[in-house]
């Protein structure tokens, strides 16, 4: 039963440790997958321009590293790398907080398209599955937002090799100890499916190895040792230690008790003394200045009335102010409005313009009747010379014709 017990136990824990060991063999194929596509952006022509840059390896984000902060900086700063290749908006300051910058991060994910599976602490962590998943998506983005496309894979046509013929008299002896190689069998699983109708043939040919078995040996005898598991010679001896120094530190404590507590005690007494000491000493000075402490509780009564006549005071001056403001304000229209009505009443512009047009008005008079003096002179001028005239051709008239008579000048 001890037998089984432990062999469920040693189950039970083969199985555990195969668990993460098959997660971290998943974490280390995807951060493979993503270095392979990092190299294709080259990453390195840009991260290297940073300060104390140094170059990803397959387990990089795969396994925790001793720098835990180191390790969750570079996933940063890789990840804003690609970002921007990307042409997304994703920026993380330096002085943020790890958590402030995993929601970031996951924002920009979920606007990405990625389907979130896993925690925000697993991107925290900084290394993982989840890390590495998240890598090589954003690095899938990347190549197509540069227009990467990858190309189909040409396979090499493969040539089966030729049979040697075999004796079936001659009888080969087969070393049990020595393994097969993965070759030999590979090939022989190829020849079997190439020749089917052959299967009685090929199983009567015998497999051959081309290890030699002394090598083998040599080279056992070489590695075996390091093989071997070395334990350590105080192992299942720390509980023996941890017993003996819990009885040191029993018997110290116990040395150290009664001197301990009787130190306690007298620190305890002094302290219940000045205790008693300070109340009392405290109920002296209040029946001493109680008469002060009512005569204070007077005196704060009579200033808090006061405070409130100050206040209705100050409300009443406000009041007051404001009103003074308005009765400035309307008293400086009214000696506006005076000014100008007296300006107006004592301006004498008017008169003098007024007088202006008037001697303006009576030397034009003068020059028009100056000129109508020199018309008249010389109208009655011309009247004189036409009568003149008139006269010399009614004499000439009278000379010639008798019959002409002088009254007719006088109707004219």
């Amino acid at each position: 039963m001890a037998d089984e017990a432990d062999d469920v136990d040693t189950n039970k824990g083969d199985e555990g440790s195969k668990e993460p060991r098959t997660r971290d063999d998943t974490a280390v194929t995807a951060m493979g997958n993503a270095l392979e596509k990092l190299r294709i952006l080259g990453y390195e022509k840009e991260m290297s321009k940073k300060k104390n840059f140094v170059v990803f390896t397959d387990t990089s984000f795969a396994l925790a590293a001793q720098n835990a902060s180191a390790q969750f900086k570079s996933f940063l700063e890789i990840v804003v790398y690609l970002m921007k290749v990307c042409e997304q908006d994703f920026v993380v300051d330096k002085y943020d907080d790890p958590n402030t910058s995993v929601n970031k991060l996951i924002l920009s994910l979920k606007i990405m398209g990625f389907p979130l599976d896993f925690p925000a602490a697993k991107l925290k962590q900084g290394f993982g599955e989840a890390v590495c998943s998240t890598l090589e998506f954003i690095c899938d983005k990347a190549l197509a937002a540069k227009g990467f496309a990858w190309a189909k894979p040409n396979y090499p046509k493969e040539e089966y090799a030729e049979e040697a013929e075999v004796d079936e008299n001659v009888e080969v002896e087969a070393d049990d100890e020595v393994p097969v190689e993965e070759e030999d069998e590979e090939l022989y699983a190829m020849r079997g499916k190439a020749e089917e109708n052959d299967l009685d043939e090929s199983a009567k040919q015998i497999i051959l190895t081309s290890v030699d078995p002394l090598l083998w040996k040599t080279e056992l005898e070489r590695v075996g040792p390091k093989l071997k598991a070395k334990t350590k010679e105080d192992e299942g001896k720390e509980w023996h230690a941890h017993i003996e120094q819990t009885k040191k530190h029993s018997m110290t404590i116990t040395e150290n008790l009664s001197g301990t507590t009787a130190q306690l005690k007298a620190i305890t007494t002094q302290l219940s003394e000045v205790i008693q000491r300070m109340a009392e000493k405290e109920k002296h000075i209040n029946n001493e200045f109680d008469h002060l402490r009512q005569e204070y509780h007077q005196i704060k009564e009579k200033l808090q009335g006061v405070t409130e006549r100050c206040k209705e005071g100050s409300e009443k001056v406000n009041a007051m102010t404001t009103q003074h403001s308005d009765i400035t304000e309307q008293l400086r229209e009214t000696k506006s409005d005076m000014d100008s009505k007296g300006s107006k009443m004592t301006d004498t512009s008017p008169l003098v313009q007024i007088k202006a047009a008037l001697q303006t008005l009576k030397v034009e008079i003068k020059n028009f009747e100056l000129r109508i003096g020199v018309v008249g002179h010389t109208l009655l001028q011309s009247k004189a010379k036409q009568k003149a005239a008139h006269g010399k051709r009614s004499n000439e008239a009278s000379s010639v014709d008798p019959e002409y008579d002088n009254s007719d000048d006088d109707l004219d």
